[in-house]
Parts: structure tokens; C-alpha cells; sequence
């Protein structure tokens, strides 16, 4: 059997069989194991194989890699069957993998505290009930074969001791009954227990895809936040163009101003005696 990296999380358990001797984790898309978390470096870590036996090596990590809640040196560690190993920080439990080469696959985890403990109540109130029926029943047996003594005893009292014979035969008939109902119930807990397990297996699908949702948002927020950026720069440009031709038109309006000025005084004489030469025509 190949080594590989168990995720255990809720009700949930992935594997990643080690079939190359290199593996590479982080966010990149070249990692050979990619998580999208911002908590994992680009390249976080690698594995390897070396003469049988698996190295981890921490890439300059910015949170670091863990093995058994101790952070990895500057140089590589041998990986033992049942290390724990951790990729970023102390509290990204969701990135926590068992190191596993020939152990038998982790079991699923237990169900939820308050269905397993209302179980476990309801079994035993049953078995105590089952086991007063069954001290019941071993009285009326007592009883039963103390009447077939006393048949033999006495003759006189054969009738009564039939009635009682009847009255008992009743009650653990009533009693078995009641022990068919119990067996009924437990089978429906048995029931509600099947279903409850596969609505948290439900859940927690629901809540991995509402963190893909989420994750996913949040890169299109990443993303707009950058196009608003640009776009800021861009108008603060415009902007800063526009006061500066603003002010080369205001500048050409008064060197057009003076020269018009100039331009009306230089005329003014020459207009008065062009019209003194026409009226003398």
C-alpha cells in the first residue's frame, strides 16, 4: 500500500495517495496539491522520497508547515506513519492531514453528541425494562412451577391453582407483548439514528459548498477592488490633464486678450483718418 495523506474533517475523509516520489503543496497552480486558502503560501511545502522513506520541506512558507504541532526547520523531516501534519497557521485545522504508510484507514467519526447520547439513553431505559421483564417473567416461572407443586400436594386446591396457571399464562403474554414493543421502538430509534447521519453527511456537503461560495466570492471582490484601483488612477490622470489645459486655455485667452487690445489701439488712429480721406472724396 502506497503512503498517503488522510483529511479528516466532521463527517468528511479525502485521501491523497503518494503514487509520485515528489508532491508539491500550496496555492499555486502548478502544486500538485492546490489549496485556495489565503492562509497557504503559493509553494508551502514539499514531500519526497528518499531510499523508502518520506521528507517534508518547508518552501519559506509565510505561515509555516507543522508536524505533531512542531514547526519544520530550515531543513527537511523524516515523516513517521501517524504524524500530523499542518499547513499554515496554528488555527487552520481545515489543512491538517495524517501521515499514513500500511495503518488501516481512520474510521469516520462518531455521530453527533446529542443523537449518540439520546441513543444510548433510550437503549438503556430499554434494557432496563427488558431486564424487569425478564425478572417479571422469572417470577412468574417461580410461581408457576411452585403451583404444579402444590397440584401434586394438594388435590383440593387443583381448580385455584388453574386459575392461577391462567391469570400467568396472560400476564406473559401481555408481557411479551410489551417486550415486541419495545423491540418495535428500537428498531424506529435504529431508524431515526440512519437518517440523522445521513442529513449531518447532507449538511456537510451544503457547507463545503457554501465555503466555495464564499471563497469564490471573495476573489471577485479581490478583483474589483483592483479594477477600482486602476480605474481611480486613471481619473486622477484625466483629471490632472484637464486642470493643465484648463490653464494653457486661461494663459491663451490672455495673451489672445492683450493682443486684441494691442491690435484695437494700433487701429483706433488709422480708423479716424480713413474716415476724415473718405468724406474729403
Amino acid at each position: 500500500m502506497r503512503p498517503r495523506l488522510i483529511f479528516v474533517r466532521n463527517a468528511s475523509r479525502q485521501e491523497l495517495e503518494l503514487n509520485a516520489a515528489v508532491y508539491t503543496i500550496g496555492r499555486g497552480p502548478e502544486c500538485d496539491l492546490q489549496v485556495a486558502d489565503d492562509r497557504v503560501s503559493t509553494r508551502h511545502c514539499r514531500l519526497s522520497e528518499h531510499g523508502g522513506q518520506w521528507m517534508i520541506e518547508d518552501l519559506r512558507s509565510t505561515n509555516r508547515t507543522f508536524v505533531n504541532g512542531e514547526p519544520v526547520g530550515d531543513r527537511p523531516r523524516r515523516l513517521a506513519d501517524g504524524d500530523v501534519v499542518r499547513f499554515g497557521a496554528p488555527d487552520a485545522a481545515l489543512f491538517e492531514a495524517r501521515f499514513a504508510t500500511g495503518e488501516r484507514a481512520i474510521q469516520r467519526q462518531q455521530e453527533p453528541r446529542a443523537i449518540d447520547e439520546a441513543v444510548r439513553l433510550a437503549t438503556a431505559k430499554l434494557e432496563a425494562a427488558l431486564g424487569e421483564r425478564d425478572a417479571e417473567l422469572a417470577r412468574l416461572r417461580a410461581m408457576y412451577k411452585r403451583a404444579q407443586s402444590e397440584l401434586h400436594e394438594r388435590d383440593a386446591s387443583a381448580a385455584v391453582a388453574r386459575q392461577h396457571s391462567t391469570a400467568m399464562a396472560s400476564e406473559t403474554e401481555a408481557l411479551r407483548d410489551e417486550l415486541t414493543i419495545a423491540r418495535a421502538d428500537h428498531a424506529s430509534l435504529r431508524e431515526a439514528e440512519a437518517r440523522a447521519l445521513q442529513r449531518c453527511a447532507e449538511l456537510e456537503t451544503d457547507v463545503r459548498k457554501l465555503r466555495k461560495q464564499i471563497d469564490d466570492a471573495g476573489r471577485l471582490r479581490r478583483d474589483l477592488e483592483a479594477e477600482i484601483g486602476i480605474s481611480t488612477s486613471k481619473l486622477a490622470t484625466a483629471n490632472q490633464a484637464l486642470a493643465t489645459a484648463l490653464e494653457n486655455c486661461r494663459v491663451l485667452k490672455e495673451a489672445n486678450d492683450g493682443l486684441v487690445a494691442r491690435l484695437h489701439a494700433a487701429e483706433t488712429p488709422n480708423g479716424s483718418s480713413s474716415g476724415g480721406s473718405v468724406i474729403s472724396k
